[in-house]
């Protein structure tokens, strides 16, 4: 214990230390004393994947009996999830589509952009010689289904419900990392 800053400290073979538990919160390691640096979050969950529009209209649950679900893990402002939305009942949300995140995005220029990889669709379209992303809008706690033109060139643009009027039988998965508000 170090009493001039209130933190314990861990050392091996009383060598240099390894971690510090610090007075105000968090845990920083190999001498590090900055709280600005200290690790002062972490948590694991899981969350129901729910589809919603930008319209307002209905909600759409992925059905947990065909496997579907969500997991997180937060480590200090950083979130990483996967889900796997399948079957979903409810009805059709309207708008823009997007997916509710487990927690918000961060504010800011130097947040835009976060989001992730699809990593397989079923029954839902994103037209021709387009391929699905994910993009965490910042701010929000929203996933938007995006468009993107294979080759990287032209347009980029939101999945909207008059892309695909029945989502009973579709299928996403997606695996996302952003910075949290």
């Amino acid at each position: 214990y170090e009493t001039a800053t209130n933190a314990m400290i861990f050392g091996v073979n009383n060598a240099s230390e390894k971690l510090r538990i610090q007075a105000n919160g968090g845990i920083s390691f190999n001498g590090d004393t900055a709280a600005a640096n200290a690790l002062d979050d972490y948590e694991e969950g899981t969350f129901t994947p729910v589809l919603k529009g930008t319209d307002g209209g209905g909600t759409l649950t992925g059905s947990s009996s065909a496997g579907g679900g969500g997991n997180y893990t937060k480590i200090g402002n950083k979130v990483h999830f996967s889900f796997y939305f399948a079957n979903p009942s409810g009805s059709n949300p309207a708008g823009t589509l997007y997916f509710e995140m487990p927690f918000s995005a961060a504010s800011g220029n130097a947040y835009n952009g976060a989001g992730g990889c699809v990593t397989y669709t079923r029954n839902i379209d994103p037209s021709s010689n387009r391929i699905f992303a994910v993009n965490a809008i910042n701010g929000t706690n929203r996933l938007y289904l995006t468009r993107v033109k294979m080759g990287g060139e032209g347009e980029t643009s939101y999945q909207t419900i008059s892309n695909d009027s029945n989502l009973s039988s579709m299928l996403f998965k997606a695996t996302v990392t952003f910075v949290a508000a």
